[in-house]
């Protein structure tokens, strides 16, 4: 590790970097803990193009937290306008000791990826890829986290690749950004960790990192986090069923949430679909259906009947989608529409509606009236915004809606959302379709899903955010759905459910048993399931069976899963013992074998093959 006059020595309790500072370029990445040299060749930490037209200034410093930050400036030092791509930061040629194809990599996408096989990933922030970090780690050497420390959703990819060598490449590039003459670039900072451990550890630096600024715009509400069963119901006709029976002006809602209470052993969260919809205009037209639906009293009333059980109810409004005939944007559709490449408005769904662009102040403010004039008839308790929270399918290319070309939807959606947020008292919650990004998270309660993998990545770092997962939309569910409805239990997470209650091909029998038996134990140990802290993949004793860790109020409660094709019995979980402790087997509702051995105790049980369990620690 020697270094000439121009190389610079970065070195903390965990690190050593060498910085060739002539070129900017690393030439030595030395994880001190595990006394291993990651770098298999100097790589450079930024690319950028035009060079001869910007000046760069770049900085690397460790922090006292033992974390090395990264900086990066831009400036347009010519005459005209400077378009730039840019990768920043990135880690090339990284493998310890350039002798190991068992390097992995943690790729927290949606549907997190850890693996250590060749691949080439690159996802846009967004739904896709929420979060602002990878992770490469290996069983001795230890591993390395990269993130971005923005809070702007500026608009960027991250990438990372894994060659057949066994070298991995990861890094973030931004999308094309153009610089004016002498004006400056200041990219968000970045941050390089090394660890001892493997992507848990990313994991958690990450979640520490946004804990230091994350602030909700209002304060999360503890009936949202405790909520496992959002319920979605139509007031007209849904493959047979209907809340409203226009011949008396008469509702049946309460009489459908009464079934479901008994076919899944409660409801928590009910979303009336279709409350805007009039024959001349839709669902998505004025959102003014008192006329047709003879005043909104009625419908108040039904809806005060279901909060007195206890039970939430929330209302679905459209964010990009709206009937073209609609008195709301008769004057200004095609101004207002989100355009193409070619300046074309998008016409998806036959070309009957518009997709306006949530950069739109009007629209903003129109959506928020929406909300304020349906909560004042009917007191609800949310609003959920269909297609928010995508960030990637409506990429606007006007030129007459202020914003960039093309459009970053991130912050349209975020404008959108913050407008109606501070118009709305703070007991009301609001949910979109998807999971946003991490900072979009801020300005809203919770979301849907349709993401369903082994581990929820979104669960873990965001835990105060709530999700229900989407098993299926507008369609019966099937007896393999009882596979899918596995992952949401194992991660803690909510149910949507939607269908006809009266048709039994919408709900399979073991369908119905297993929701209503983890409806029951998400309800038990509910301050385990909100906890601040979970933590995913735990160890077991047993390399096929995995475990998520939930703490609670004086009790630990860890779900399990069996992903094997045998069942597996024995020892399978090592805790922690506590004095005063009690071991409890949840799902099967019996006693546990437990083997105490000094500060731990051995949890001996039987899985079945893809089989999930649950097990309850109490320390009285």
């Amino acid at each position: 590790m020697f270094n000439n006059s121009e190389d610079k020595i970065i070195s903390n309790q965990d690190t050593e970097l060498v910085i060739d500072t002539e070129k900017d370029v690393l030439k030595t990445l030395f994880n001190k803990k595990t006394k291993t040299d990651w770098l298999v060749e100097p790589c450079s930490l930024y690319k950028t193009n035009n060079r001869e037209n910007v000046k760069i200034d770049f900085d690397i410093v460790s922090l006292a937290n033992k974390n090395i930050e990264l900086s990066l400036k831009i400036t347009n030092i010519s005459s005209t306008p400077v378009n730039l791509k840019t990768w920043f930061p990135i880690l090339s040629n990284i493998n310890p000791e350039n002798k190991s194809n068992k390097l992995c990599y943690f790729f927290p996408q949606n549907e997190p990826i850890i693996n250590d096989e060749v691949t080439k990933l690159c996802k846009t922030y967004s739904y896709v890829f929420p979060f602002q970090f990878i992770n490469v780690f290996h069983k001795n050497a230890g591993s390395i986290t990269l993130m971005t420390l923005d809070k702007s959703n500026f608009k960027k990819d991250f990438c990372l690749e894994k060659r057949k060598n066994g070298q991995v490449d990861f890094g973030v590039k931004y999308f094309n950004k153009t610089i004016l003459p002498d004006e400056t670039w200041v990219l968000p900072e970045a941050r390089l960790i090394i660890h001892k451990g493997d992507w848990h550890q990313g994991l958690l630096v990450y979640r520490d990192w946004l804990n230091s600024f994350y602030n909700p715009s209002k304060p999360r509400k503890r009936w949202l986090l405790e909520s496992f069963i959002f319920r979605q119901h139509f007031l007209h006709e849904n493959y047979g069923d209907r809340a409203w029976l226009p011949q008396n002006n008469e509702y049946s809602l309460n009489k459908l949430v009464a079934k479901d209470i008994d076919l899944f052993g409660g409801v928590d969260y009910v979303q009336l679909f279709d409350w805007a919809y009039e024959p001349n205009y839709g669902r998505v037209g004025n959102y003014k259906p008192w006329n047709y639906l003879g005043g909104h009293e009625k419908l108040k009333n039904e809806i005060n009947k279901i909060q007195k059980k206890g039970i939430k109810v929330g209302l679905y409004i459209e964010g990009y989608l709206v009937n073209r005939e609609s008195e709301i944007v008769k004057e200004e559709k095609e101004l207002w529409s989100t355009k193409d490449t070619g300046g074309s408005p998008y016409y998806r769904w036959g070309g009957k509606y518009i997709h306006p662009c949530p950069f739109i102040e009007d629209w903003q403010k129109i959506m928020t009236n929406i909300c304020i004039d349906a909560n004042d008839k009917l007191e609800v308790d949310g609003f959920y915004i269909d297609e928010f929270g995508n960030g990637t399918q409506y990429p606007c290319y006007s030129k007459k809606h202020g914003h960039d070309i093309p459009a970053n939807q991130l912050l349209g959606e975020e404008q959108m959302i913050s407008h109606i947020r501070k118009k709305l008292t703070d007991d009301i919650v609001i949910l979109s379709e998807y999971c946003p990004t991490d900072i979009s998270t801020q300005f809203q309660e919770g979301s849907l899903t349709y993401a369903n993998s082994l581990i929820n990545i979104f669960r873990f770092i965001i835990p105060d955010f709530k999700i229900f997962v989407i098993l299926e939309c507008d369609n019966p569910l099937s007896n393999l759905h009882v596979e899918e409805a596995k992952k949401v239990f194992f991660n803690g997470l909510g149910s949507w459910i939607s269908g006809p209650v009266s048709n039994n091909k919408w709900f399979p029998e073991k369908y119905k048993c297993f929701i209503k038996k983890s409806y029951k134990i998400l309800k038990k140990y509910k301050d385990a399931f909100t906890s601040e802290n979970p933590l995913p993949l735990v160890d077991t004793l047993h390399p096929l069976v995995l475990a998520n860790k939930f703490p609670g109020i004086n009790r630990t409660v860890w779900t399990l899963f069996n992903k094997g094709t045998e069942d597996i019995s024995g020892e399978i979980l090592k805790v922690e013992h506590q004095q005063n402790s009690t071991y409890f087997d949840a799902w099967n509702n019996c006693d546990l074998d437990v083997r105490i051995e000094k500060e731990f105790a051995y949890i001996k049980l039987k899985l079945e093959e893809k089989e999930v369990g649950c097990v309850a620690q109490e320390v009285y």
